[in-house]
């Protein structure tokens, strides 16, 4: 097994991908933020009063932290949200299968709907899925949960999904009642799409110049090619986006395309019928304007002064504005979205000109934009409101429409179902329907989600060498890891291994500090401080050099955790029992030092104690909040989590406020993550299925608008990667978007767990044991596995 085979290829016999694939980290060393996605202004009236007025974000590259070398070689930037295959369960993994349907009610007198089907594997000890999906007004969530021993109880799903019901809900026996969640799951959003495409001459302003434009310029028609094809409307028979196939009152051709399974019929303004003396050219107006999405391209070779309140729509709410420079032959972007629309992705790059050899990447890159765009448009609250109430609606109709065909075969989807005549030939015919449905709208072309049709290969897990015991824990050290495991503490450099710290020696956490030259070791009641050259020396640390390199005042130690590697000066917590104890490392630094150096490094004496800070109970997680990075803070901060509340200590003046309190009272499933912004940090807090986004500053009087993110596996830990957060579970890697929570990528890999996310993602798995690239110079201990470990690339 080389070290560029991934995860897919062990697998399912993919080909392992290109050994130019970068590792899985931030996409600059400024970690980015919000502000790469535009600025709020307000644009002027259409009647030249100079007058304000909607509001809209505008992106035109110059606040983008990403280049656009980085966007052609980095695949992930430019991603579909929320894709038919991650999103569309319902059509993908129960329609035509047996599963259980239940209608409840919850405690707002709210109609809700829970799907749950059982998955099997065929692969030797592969403990069976369960799928389940909640429908509410407020839109759909999903959960999937590995069964050990037996599947989930409905009561225990309901709670997963944070739903309390006013009774049992009533499981639905009825085959037809397949059907109606097909079109619940529809109301989530269509898989083709419509968009206006407007020609305008560079002195143009209003709409009724854009829309007079009988034809287009040479530039224009070149621009409309690259987006797709023309085509022929009449008897034309793929999505014709509204347009009339049978008598040509909307004109003789159109511009269509696929994109990743998508369909997408552009609204030409030109290939629409003219009217000469029709001023306002109300057949275009009546597509165009009826449009989410507008690209509105300019004759010239610079962008205009675009103001989209001079066109008059109250359906348009992007604007994708387009110019092209013919010296440069060159396309550049500027977007303006309505200010109620929440953030989407990807980022303008800086600055936002695709070149000569960049038109290809140009149309991927605009097409993405727009599809993501038009699916957060439906977040916000024109369409949001919409959506709900036709949710609602459907919903609350169900507990009629089916009333009776509730039953009491509840059990379809258990492992022991049983196994009468009369359920077997419930069973038949409610398969038999959910097979002819499924099959009924492949023929519609509603349903292309196969993953055939999506590029999959944007995300990988690349093989980083293969360690014949179980692994512990781990932590980077320059692009080496250093691993615990019974055997010892080792560094691993991707080919080869070396005893770090014996066997004999107890370690329980391992923190490496390259800034500041530092390696710091837990054991069994102290912290060790050691220089990073130590870990590279001839000889592994044993108990004697353990004991030599004690810091005294750490004695009972249980846990330790260090400020963030930018600060000036390092602080390091210490919990010991109900109390935290404080250092600050002596020796400052305001750049990375060279790690090859070990002058004047001080040993554990280099650690200055400070006082000790009492708190409610001993700290399973803790964190440092540095206040240099904060200029609204004046005091150093550490938050702590115990049981399901995570406090905001003060290190001056040892105030504790409440940041989050679990009201399911469950136990913490994932370390708490920070992320800094614009003089603001953000917590990541995740208990069973969610992850809230806290600001710190709201424990002080100041608050923001909460995010939430809603996982389909319960992680046990998370990664904030900007623009991207990685939950890891038991068996699933799933990537969503920092900025609004829409899944991006799911990728399921047994047994998987996260070693080291300090700047690349290393992940561990145990599958079978090859004999290519496996380490023999260590003896597999009985009972162990070999653990394979992974880096995630893009």
């Amino acid at each position: 097994m080389d070290r560029g085979q991934s995860v897919d290829k062990l697998v399912s016999g993919r080909q392992p991908p290109s050994r130019s694939r970068q590792p899985f980290t931030s996409v600059s060393s400024d970690a980015g933020g919000r502000k790469d996605y535009g600025f709020v202004k307000a644009t002027a009236k259409a009647d030249g009063s100079g007058a304000t007025s909607a509001k809209y974000r505008v992106e035109d590259g110059d606040c983008g932290m990403i280049s656009i070398d980085q966007l052609e070689v980095s695949r992930i930037l430019a991603q579909m949200e929320n894709p038919e295959t991650e999103t569309r369960w319902y059509f993908k993994y129960f329609l035509g299968k047996v599963h259980n349907n239940y209608i409840g009610t919850d405690l707002n007198k709210e109609t809700f709907v829970v799907s749950t089907c059982l998955e099997t594997s065929d692969q030797q000890g592969s403990e069976p899925i369960l799928r389940c999906l909640l429908f509410r007004k407020t839109g759909c969530l999903r959960l999937a949960h590995r069964c050990k021993e037996r599947p989930m109880p409905l009561k225990m799903i309901l709670q997963s999904f944070s739903v309390s019901a006013v009774k049992h809900p009533k499981a639905v026996s009825c085959p037809t009642f397949q059907k109606e969640l097909l079109v619940l799951e529809n109301q989530e959003g269509s898989m083709n799409y419509k968009f206006g495409v407007l020609y305008c001459k560079a002195d143009q302003e209003l709409d009724d110049e854009f829309f007079s434009n009988e034809n287009g310029s040479p530039e224009f028609d070149k621009f409309v090619a690259l987006l797709g094809d023309k085509v022929e409307l009449m008897e034309f028979s793929n999505f014709r986006g509204g347009l009339d196939v049978r008598t040509g009152t909307t004109g003789t051709h159109s511009a269509y395309t696929t994109y990743q399974g998508n369909e997408i019929m552009f609204h030409v303004s030109t290939l629409l019928p003219f009217s000469p003396k029709n001023k306002q050219q109300l057949e275009r107006k009546r597509h165009i304007g009826n449009d989410i999405i507008v690209i509105a391209f300019f004759d010239g070779d610079e962008l205009p002064d675009f103001q989209p309140a001079n066109i008059k729509s109250h359906f348009n709410h992007i604007f994708a504005v387009v110019c092209y420079n013919k010296a440069e032959d060159a396309y550049k972007l500027q977007m303006f979205t309505d200010k109620s629309v929440p953030l989407f992705s990807p980022a303008l790059p800086n600055p936002a000109v695709f070149g000569k050899d960049k038109h290809d990447l140009f149309r991927n890159f605009l097409l993405v934009k727009l599809i993501n765009g038009e699916k957060a448009c439906y977040q916000s609250l024109t369409f949001r409101e919409k959506r709900q109430r036709t949710l609602s609606t459907l919903l609350g109709g169900y507990e009629e429409k089916f009333g009776d065909s509730h039953s009491k075969l509840t059990d379809m989807v258990r492992m022991d179902a049983k196994n009468t005549k009369k359920h077997k030939a419930y069973t038949t015919e409610f398969v038999s329907f959910g097979q002819e449905l499924r099959a009924h709208e492949a023929l519609k072309g509603e349903a292309s989600i196969s993953e055939a049709q999506v590029n999959n290969d944007s995300w990988d897990a690349v093989h980083f060498m293969s360690f014949p015991s179980t692994i512990d824990f781990a932590e980077q050290i320059n692009d080496d890891l250093i691993v615990r495991c019974d055997e010892g503490t080792f560094l691993l450099d991707g080919q080869s291994l070396k005893l770090v710290i014996e066997k004999a020696v107890v370690v329980k956490q391992i923190i490496v500090c390259e800034e500041h030259n530092l390696f710091l070791v837990l054991s069994s009641k102290y912290v060790h401080c050691f220089s990073l050259q130590r870990v590279f020396g001839p000889e592994p640390i044993g108990r004697f050099e353990m004991k030599a390199s004690r810091i005294e005042a750490s004695k009972g130690a249980s846990a330790m955790a260090v400020s963030r590697g930018t600060s000036i000066v390092l602080r390091m917590a210490v919990a010991i029992g109900k109390r935290l104890q404080m250092f600050v490392w002596k020796t400052a630094t305001t750049s990375r030092r060279d790690s090859t150096a070990d002058s004047a490094f001080e040993g554990p004496e280099g650690f200055l104690a400070l006082e000790s800070i009492n708190i409610l109970d001993t700290p399973s997680h803790m964190l440092l909040v540095d206040h240099h990075l904060i200029q609204s803070y004046q005091h150093n901060k550490v938050v702590v989590t115990y049981r399901n509340v995570y406090d905001v200590v003060d290190e001056h003046t040892h105030d504790i406020e409440r940041l989050f309190e679990n009201p399911a009272e469950s136990m913490v499933t994932s370390p708490i993550v920070d992320h800094y912004e614009d003089d603001k940090v953000e917590l990541l807090v995740t208990y069973n299925n969610t992850t809230c986004f806290k600001d710190i500053s709201a424990c002080y009087g100041m608050t923001r608008k909460e995010t939430l993110i809603h996982w389909t596996c319960m992680p046990t830990n998370i990664v904030s990667k900007f623009p991207f957060v990685v939950g890891f579970g038991s068996d699933s890697i799933e990537v969503r978007l920092y900025i609004n929570g829409t899944i991006i990528k799911n990728m399921e890999i047994r047994n998987v767990r996260l070693l080291s996310s300090k700047r690349d993602i290393f992940i561990v798995t145990s599958l079978i044991p090859g004999s290519d690239g496996m380490v023999s110079n260590l003896t597999l201990a009985k009972g162990q596995t070999t653990s394979h470990i992974y880096t995630l690339t893009k």
